[in-house]
């Protein structure tokens, strides 16, 4: 006999889940909270390297390349671009999308794997990042949850007709 629990895990691997893609308006809180995160690692690194300081800018360099993962599997699909991020153990309700023409941001709240999180945090923000190889049309971007894995698409911004021009007459 199978569990409520067991059946709810099996749906949520079997089963499809949409992914809220947030608008341009929340653009602002989610640059915040990554430059928190950044600004937390940081200063971790600036304490575990016994508080010395002038290496402030090395810190912080270090603390946003750990902070914000790039998404490098991107694929093109016809007039589609299609990038798989696999982030096993997090529903669908632990991720914020954010699509602008240059990239996408997505950022994790995932459960702490970590036997003893560090002052109370039951949670870590994690942030990944795309470029976009081409110009593409935000608001056709959707993105679902299967199996452990994100699946965003999005379609490639159609290029219009070059502008026919008319040939200039030669002037003697």
């Amino acid at each position: 006999m199978r569990t409520s629990a067991s059946l709810l895990s099996s749906d949520l691997n079997a089963n499809p889940h949409p992914i809220e893609i947030v608008g341009s308006g929340e653009e602002n809180e989610m640059n915040e909270q990554l430059k928190k995160r950044i600004a937390e690692r940081a200063y971790e690194l600036y304490e575990a390297a016994g508080r010395s300081s002038g290496h402030d800018q090395e810190h912080w360099l270090r603390a946003e390349r750990e902070t914000v993962q790039r998404i490098t599997q991107i694929r093109e699909s016809g007039s589609w671009i299609i990038i798989n991020l696999d982030v096993p153990d997090v529903p669908a309700e632990g991720f914020k999308l954010l699509i602008t023409e240059e990239r996408a941001w997505v950022e994790v709240e995932a459960p702490m794997t970590h036997p003893e999180p560090s002052a109370g945090e039951k949670r870590k923000h994690l942030f990944y990042m795309a470029e976009w190889r081409a110009p593409i049309e935000p608001a056709t971007a959707s993105a679902y949850l299967k199996n452990g894995v994100v699946t965003l698409e999005v379609k490639l911004r159609a290029n219009p007709a070059p502008a026919k021009t008319k040939p200039v007459p030669a002037q003697d």
